[in-house]
C-alpha cells in the first residue's frame, strides 16, 4: 500500500465521519419524534481551584430563591459563564478597575469575557460586588440596587455563572464577586 492509498483511505474515513456528524450532530429527534436542528452546546470549562466554589454556589442558590419568590424560573449554572466570570474577576484584580465598562472605549467588559469563552448569547448581564464575606450580604446589596435587582429578576435570563475570587484590590485583600447572566 502506497502513501497515496493511505491518504485516500484517511480522506474517505474523514468524509464518512463528517457525513455522520452532519446527520447526527445537527439533527436529532425531539420528545415528539420530530427532527429539529441541534443547538450549539458550548464546551465545558473547568473552574480554577482558586475560586471559592462554595461561596459561588451559595450566591447562585440565593439568586434562584429571589427569582422563585418573584415567580420566575431558576437559572441553570453554565460552566462557560462561570469561566467568563473568573476571567472578569482576574481582569478586575489585574487592572485594579472595578467597573462594567472598559476605560475610554465604553465596551461592556462582560460581553467581551463571554465572547472569549465562546458563549453564544442573545443577551448578557453582569452584577459585581467586592469586599463581602457573606453571600447573604451580597444578595442584599444587589437587591438594594435597582439595576442589579433588575438583572437578577430579568425573565429573559436562563443561565448564570459566578466567580468569587480573593485577591489584592487597592491595597486590601478582599473577595471579588462576578455574577454573569445569559440568555443563550
Amino acid at each position: 500500500m502506497t502513501k497515496r492509498d493511505v491518504g485516500l483511505i484517511f480522506a474517505g474515513a474523514l468524509l464518512a465521519s463528517g457525513i455522520i456528524f452532519i446527520i447526527v450532530g445537527f439533527m436529532y429527534k425531539d420528545s415528539l419524534g420530530d427532527y429539529i436542528q441541534a443547538k450549539y452546546i458550548p464546551p465545558a470549562f473547568n473552574i480554577p481551584k482558586e475560586v471559592n466554589r462554595d461561596f459561588a454556589i451559595d450566591i447562585i442558590d440565593r439568586v434562584n430563591i429571589v427569582r422563585k419568590n418573584a415567580n420566575l424560573q431558576p437559572l441553570k449554572e453554565s460552566s462557560a459563564l462561570s469561566y467568563a466570570a473568573f476571567l472578569r474577576a482576574k481582569e478586575i484584580l489585574a487592572n485594579q478597575e472595578f467597573n462594567h465598562y472598559a476605560s475610554g472605549s465604553g465596551d461592556i467588559k462582560a460581553q467581551k469575557a463571554v465572547e472569549v469563552v465562546g458563549y453564544r448569547y442573545s443577551e448578557v448581564g453582569e452584577n459585581l460586588a467586592r469586599g463581602y464575606d457573606d453571600p447573604n450580604l451580597v444578595i442584599e446589596g444587589w437587591l438594594n440596587s435597582p439595576e442589579h435587582k433588575q438583572n437578577m429578576l430579568k425573565i429573559n435570563y436562563k443561565e448564570v455563572g459566578v466567580t468569587v475570587l480573593e485577591g489584592l484590590f487597592q491595597g486590601n485583600n478582599e473577595n471579588i464577586i462576578v455574577l454573569l447572566l445569559g440568555n443563550p
